[in-house]
């Protein structure tokens, strides 16, 4: 609410006192990302993500998919793509992660690099879920024809 009426900083207090006593919450987290990145500051963010090491990867995944997005948007592309990298070495069958990877090397310009990233989505995650796989199919198309 105090988000709403324009009061960001306040927000950002609210919400790390809550991280103080829950730190492992995702939606406090992602909103705590998503304030990050429209103040233009992801310093809070990126301290915020450094605590989720003691917890698992397999739990904390898409917290760290949204650091790769907030990192890609604040144009540390080094930084966004050593967390895909991270992402996809150890959770390979999430086809989330490679369809925002694709989508983030597509707008490098690195059409080869997304399409080699779909493929690879498609052999991977084929069996999980059936939406994801023919989103992966149409890029994959998308890419050939551009």
């Amino acid at each position: 609410m105090e988000e709403d009426y324009g009061y960001v900083t306040k927000a950002k207090e609210i919400l790390k006192a809550g991280l103080r006593y829950n730190p492992g919450n995702e939606n406090l987290i992602i909103k705590f990302l998503r304030l990050d990145e429209k103040i233009g500051r992801i310093s809070d963010s990126r301290q915020i993500l450094a605590t989720l090491k003691d917890y698992p990867l397999e739990k904390t995944w898409k917290l760290y998919l949204e650091g790769a997005l907030l990192e890609a948007k604040s144009g540390q592309v080094k930084s966004a793509k050593r967390v895909f990298k991270m992402l996809l070495q150890n959770i390979d069958n999430q086809g989330s992660i490679y369809y925002e990877y694709a989508r983030f090397e597509e707008s490098l310009g690195n059409i080869s690099r997304a399409l080699k990233i779909c493929f690879e989505g498609v052999c991977k995650t084929y069996r999980y879920c059936n939406y994801l796989h023919s989103r992966f199919w149409i890029r994959l198309i998308s890419y050939s024809y551009s």
